[in-house]
């Protein structure tokens, strides 16, 4: 497999759709496919090829963990996915757990 998918687990909302808008992009010479949505790049929500693999050690060698500088420095495509923007809720402290809870049919 040449591509995979890596999906944060503090997106509990995430449709299969977004997955499938990102896919089609896979075909072009890129190393990354990410979205955009709600005015914000997901780095942890995209297609990353394993041409990578190598470039992705020696920056955690190198101590850079930031993914938007490694997406800045890789053949990235970001795509904009505003019509998804809710799929992308961030559920990552008790209050937006107890805002997902709400969102939530009882």
């Amino acid at each position: 497999c040449d591509w995979n998918f890596f999906l944060s687990v503090d997106l509990p909302l995430m449709q299969a759709e977004v997955i499938q808008a990102l896919k089609p992009e896979t075909r072009a010479p890129l190393q990354i496919v990410v979205p955009n949505a709600g005015e914000r790049v997901h780095p942890l929500c995209g297609f990353y090829h394993r041409s990578l693999l190598a470039p992705m050690a020696q920056a955690i060698k190198q101590h850079r963990y930031r993914m938007m500088d490694f997406i800045a420095d890789a053949k990235s495509k970001i795509v904009d996915l505003n019509k998804f923007e809710s799929a992308f809720f961030n559920v990552n402290t008790l209050e937006a757990y107890r805002q997902l809870s709400a969102l939530k049919p009882k």
